[in-house]
């Protein structure tokens, strides 16, 4: 059936010029391929990931060449800006990090007692960001913009020369612990976008001040020299991932449930639905 599918197809128009011709001799070749990955990616089951997926990779090969470019002219002009502005840049990137993270979920505990459970889900959907960070870290092994290689990924099996001192040579792996090898994905920007995903859920009034912070963030972690572009949309999206996962669907508040009802008591009425209720 393949065979003849290829054959139909450089018998069509054979008149038209080979570049045409064989154009549609290839697009007939791949288009079962292409069928198969599409109706994967729009199975309910896998439509709410996989387009964002295939999006964000096709983003980050077409920007990839122009990584180096662009982070040299952002640094440069960082460089450039006056010192409040600097500082005010630095200070705002940690939005959604680790004090901010815990100072936000402070004023909500105290603040807004029926949302309270709701931190439960971003304290989950934190847990899962952080482990997926770090393998992904761990298995690109890109080098830090300052190490001047944006292209030396050594992968999970690798190792990386560093000169510490004239003469003295270092060999790291991805695994190391060294922020040197740890561009991709972006955390700063992952964990900025998943506040902006929390925060907008429980207060959508706030998502016009909330989403430009996370866009704040991703533009500051490359002005800053820490990551590449294609870092901080790698980041991004395991923020929207994580995210949209785990908030919209209470799992926080759900694996609590699943823990009392099992190993407290069996009797006990799950939060989530009345959650989902209350919208």
């Amino acid at each position: 059936m393949f065979n003849h599918t290829l054959a139909k197809a450089s018998d069509y128009n054979r008149g038209l010029p080979a570049p045409i011709r064989w154009a549609h001799v290839a697009w007939a070749a791949a288009r079962p391929l292409i069928d198969t990955l599409l109706g994967w990616a729009l199975l309910p089951r896998f439509r709410t990931w996989a387009p964002l997926i295939l999006f964000t990779a096709a983003a980050c090969w077409i920007l990839a060449p122009r990584d180096p470019a662009m982070s040299a002219s952002a640094t440069a002009w960082f460089a450039a800006a006056g010192g409040d502005l600097r500082r005010e840049i630095e200070a705002l990137q940690q939005f959604g990090q680790g004090f901010s993270m815990l100072l936000l979920g402070a004023a909500i505990f105290l603040m807004d007692p029926e949302r309270r459970r709701r931190l439960l889900d971003w304290a989950f959907a934190g847990g899962l960001l952080m482990l997926a960070c770090t393998l992904l870290k761990g298995l690109t092994g890109r080098p830090r913009p300052r190490m001047g290689d944006p292209f030396g990924f050594i992968g999970p099996m690798g190792l990386y020369a560093i000169e510490r001192a004239p003469g003295e040579t270092r060999f790291i792996s991805a695994w190391s612990g060294s922020s040197d090898l740890a561009s991709m994905p972006s955390r700063h920007t992952a964990f900025a976008v998943l506040a902006a995903i929390f925060l907008s859920a429980l207060y959508p009034r706030a998502a016009p001040l909330v989403w430009p912070l996370a866009v704040l963030v991703a533009a500051a972690r490359v002005l800053t020299g820490a990551h590449y572009p294609t870092d901080v949309l790698a980041g991004a999206a395991l923020g929207l991932l994580a995210g949209r996962h785990a908030i919209d669907r209470l799992w926080g508040v759900r694996l609590l449930d699943w823990i009392w009802k099992r190993w407290v008591d069996p009797t006990a009425t799950p939060a989530a639905p009345a959650l989902i209720r209350a919208g």
